[in-house]
């Protein structure tokens, strides 16, 4: 209900603001992309080994987590007033996993529906 809260939100892109809004915390995680005028080169990087050590933390703790790209990176600097040297790179939604038949029609439909991933041959190279 802050206007943090608010401000998030708002910059989630279709069909995440459906759903987001209903976790427990909605995290933001940004990267000192430069500093003094110099580019940080590896701040994107870190700030996604951030991330995926707070998911796993948040997952050891009991709670879930769903990080999303779909959402309006200008918007949320603006609300945060982040300077130029800062670049929102993804949101999180953490909290507790909600019961599916709470869910709308639309989220149970494609929660359920199966999933097809990329062959890991597709993904890696390996030099014989």
């Amino acid at each position: 209900g802050s206007a943090a809260h608010a401000a998030v939100m708002a910059a989630l892109a279709g069909f995440n603001s459906v759903w987001a809004g209903d976790a427990a915390a909605l995290l933001v995680f940004v990267a000192e992309t430069a500093r003094d005028g110099k580019p940080m080169v590896w701040a994107q990087y870190d700030t996604g080994q951030v991330a995926a050590h707070f998911t796993v933390q948040a997952h050891a703790n009991g709670l879930s987590t769903h990080q999303m790209g779909g959402f309006d990176r200008a918007a949320v600097a603006a609300a945060f007033d982040l300077g130029t040297d800062f670049t929102p790179v993804t949101v999180m939604a953490v909290g507790e996993l909600g019961d599916i038949r709470t869910a709308s029609d639309e989220l149970r439909a494609r929660e359920n529906a199966p999933r097809a991933r990329r062959p890991i041959a597709e993904s890696v190279l390996v030099d014989d």
